[in-house]
């Protein structure tokens, strides 16, 4: 018998329309994090994207191997980036939502329970986190070269 996981601290949330590719790698990067803590993954695609459904549809076997995530996905049809983000926001249970872009990435597979002992630290008001952004351009003298 299946015992329920206990209401998640944390949700992620990915909203994707036809970009599997990128959706794959932050899948990834979200089940590679390496945490005790229960979690929830939500995954919205836009109604027309049935490559990123029919890949999500294999997810909630995988995540659920994890012991302690919750992985759930939809797919409607949506008027835009932040009504998806409002859909997937509608499936939470979590006190707190990351919103991880299609295409992003975590910093490393630790970055969620740091996440999680900031807000505990903080008495669950808010978080934010640093971004690492890496371009292969370098901008000098108003040029831009290839690095």
């Amino acid at each position: 018998m299946n015992t329920p996981l206990p209401k998640p601290t944390i949700a992620i949330a990915t909203v994707v329309k036809n970009d599997l590719q990128r959706l794959r790698k932050t899948v990834k990067s979200v089940y590679e994090q390496s945490t005790s803590h229960e979690f929830e993954y939500i995954v919205h695609c836009h109604a027309d994207d049935t490559q990123s459904l029919q890949y999500c549809k294999g997810l909630e076997s995988l995540f659920h191997l994890k012991g302690n995530a919750r992985f759930l996905h939809s797919s409607r049809h949506d008027n835009g980036i932040y009504d998806a983000m409002n859909r997937a926001l509608e499936l939470s249970s979590a006190q707190f939502i990351i919103f991880l872009n299609c295409g992003d990435i975590f910093f490393d597979n630790l970055a969620l329970d740091r996440l999680i002992a900031e807000l505990s630290f903080r008495n669950g008001e808010w978080c934010d986190g640093g971004v690492h952004y890496h371009s292969p351009f370098v901008y000098e003298n108003d040029s831009i070269y290839y690095n």
